[in-house]
């Protein structure tokens, strides 16, 4: 899980390239992280809603953290826009 939500930036960036707002960026980040982490806690098999909201929350930090650290302002991401 914590692979996925540090290697998820590219992806997010990927889909946001055409979206000029930076809200709506956002929240189209966040909207990628909750479908990431409810469908990898799903495919664990977990029921209970704490552990659905823990895995979004992970996969979401990890992903600002390695937007933030790593990936921002990097050649991959001028590639990609």
């Amino acid at each position: 899980m914590e692979l996925i939500g540090l290697l998820l930036p590219p992806v997010i960036d990927l889909i946001n390239r055409r979206i000029k707002d930076s809200d709506g960026r956002f929240w189209m980040s966040v909207g990628v992280c909750v479908i990431v982490g409810a469908g990898l806690q799903a495919v664990s098999g977990s029921g209970n809603v704490q552990d659905y909201l823990e895995s979004i929350m992970i996969i979401f930090g990890l992903a600002q953290l390695s937007y933030r650290g790593v990936y921002e302002n990097s050649r991959v991401q001028e590639k990609i826009r």
